[in-house]
């Protein structure tokens, strides 16, 4: 029987500071595609330095944490044996997928049903400037910003006050 994985306490901290470093190099992000998903790099484009094409934000952090060091195999790649428009993003190691190594997928099935692409709070920015009619020259500027949070209310308020327990 299998035995489930384990994180210590320092190991999460470090999985959870490389998941924020993933996101503010690689955010913002358009879907929840483009925040899982690898970045699809063209082989005319210039060598991937960021390495955003070999693997999305989380399995990126997973993997510059020493949470599968344990379980780590030889690296391997497919490019000989299958065609592939940028070969270096077709490798892998062995022990990927094995049982024990962790990947953006087990991370995934847990916040997985929780996960929107929705956000309750916005900011909004603007910008604003006015020229003189006749000389065309600017004679003012303006900007504003404003915070936006959306907040739960009921759909019938005068039925329900939050204390309240949900009518069945």
């Amino acid at each position: 029987m299998g035995r489930l994985r384990e994180l210590t306490v320092d190991q999460i901290q470090e999985l959870a500071e490389n998941i924020v470093a993933e996101i503010k190099a690689r955010g913002p992000f358009l879907s929840l595609a483009d925040f899982v998903n690898r970045s699809l790099i063209s082989e005319d484009e210039d060598a991937d330095a960021d390495g955003h094409g070999l693997m999305g934000a989380l399995q990126a952090a997973i993997e510059q944490s020493d949470i599968n060091n344990a379980v780590d195999g030889e690296a391997v790649t497919t490019a000989n044996s299958v065609p592939f428009d940028v070969p270096e993003h077709a490798t892998g190691k062995t022990s990927d997928g094995i049982a024990g190594y962790l990947t953006q997928a087990d991370i995934l099935t847990a916040i997985g049903p929780r996960m929107t692409v929705r956000d309750d709070t916005f900011t909004i920015r603007s910008y604003g400037d006015s020229l003189h009619p006749v000389t065309g020259e600017g004679v003012g500027q303006a900007w504003c910003e404003a915070v936006v949070q959306r907040l739960p209310e009921y759909v019938e308020a005068n039925e329900n006050d939050p204390e309240d327990s949900p009518a069945l």
